[in-house]
């Protein structure tokens, strides 16, 4: 899989952050100062796992109408966040973004004007296009995460059926 591009807009800790061209960097490095924390430099709880924790969200767990229902736990933010993520499939880019109402898929730049429908066209471009399947996602790609998944709840005996 070949992630090209995020954008996150009133996100967590971001007000407007977009990463392009992710697939022409070797090393993307992520780092920050909580500026709210008493510690000096303190580089804990300035947005790093809330970005990275964006593509699972988009990918496989909220539909848009839970950015709102998120706010409550100060993940997401308010109802004019925004999360988009770009990736490589089967030799086009893929655009695919939710606010708090609506889903956006793109290919090649062409806006498919899921928005329109209901929120299934949406989820189901993203199981067309995205490479990973769940499963996979979060025992191979994202062992640990924001939010809990079966994985990470499971006892270290039934762990090991998602990594054999």
């Amino acid at each position: 899989m070949l992630l090209k591009s995020v954008h996150l807009q009133n996100v967590g800790t971001y007000g407007n952050v977009e990463l392009n061209n992710l697939h022409e960097q070797p090393l993307v490095v992520i780092s920050g100062i909580n500026h709210d924390s008493d510690t000096a430099d303190n580089r804990n709880g300035v947005g790093k796992s809330v970005l990275f924790g964006t593509l699972p969200n988009l990918a496989f767990e909220a539909d848009p109408l839970a950015l709102t229902k998120r706010n409550k736990k100060n993940f997401l933010g308010t109802k004019d966040s925004l999360i988009r993520w770009g990736w490589e499939h089967d030799g086009k880019e893929v655009v695919i973004g939710q606010d708090s109402k609506h889903y956006y898929v793109e290919i090649d730049g062409e806006d498919l004007e899921v928005h329109k429908s209901r929120q299934e066209v949406g989820r189901e471009w993203i199981r067309k296009t995205f490479p990973i399947s769940q499963d996979a996602f979060y025992s191979y790609a994202f062992v640990s995460g924001q939010r809990p998944h079966v994985f990470q709840r499971a006892k270290p005996s039934v762990r090991m059926e998602y990594l054999t």
